[in-house]
């Protein structure tokens, strides 16, 4: 498959994954049932995701990895993000432990553990991007590593 055809098959994969997303939303706000809400919710936000990772395919054979020039601001944005992290992972602990209904627990836990994979990640993204000898393949190695924690 040339790099057109391909193009053209992630394009329409974009737009399928929209209409996903819009018909999802539609569907929860009818819905009654809360759990049903929350799994379709999800299949809501993979949607999404599914779609920015389609775009950034697309963009791949055409931008480098990360500039020189953006070392500076990314890092500083990634050191506060990490402390945001932080804050909302103590937080949402906080909070879980003086809540007694279960299935509120259950989903607050849910929450705690994406948070902490969440905060690991964007430790190791700084830092990647504070070393400047990062090469294209610790990046994708990363990402390979990452993807499998995901799942």
């Amino acid at each position: 498959m040339n790099n057109q055809e391909l193009e053209e098959n992630i394009q329409k994969m974009i737009k399928d994954e929209k209409e996903t997303v819009d018909h999802l939303g539609k569907t929860i706000k009818k819905m009654k049932n809360n759990v049903i809400k929350i799994l379709m919710q999800i299949m809501l936000i993979d949607s999404l995701k599914h779609g920015k990772i389609l775009e950034i395919i697309l963009s791949i054979l055409k931008t480098p990895t990360l500039e020189g020039s953006e070392i500076g601001e990314v890092a500083q944005n990634l050191k506060e993000h990490v402390e945001e992290e932080k804050i909302m992972m103590e937080n949402f602990e906080n909070l879980v432990d003086k809540v007694e209904d279960q299935r509120v627990r259950f989903l607050l836990e849910n929450i705690i553990t994406d948070e902490k994979r969440h905060h690991n990640i964007v430790e190791r993204i700084a830092e990647l991007v504070v070393d400047s000898e990062t090469s294209d393949d610790a990046w994708w190695d990363f990402l390979y590593r990452y993807s499998r924690l995901t799942k």
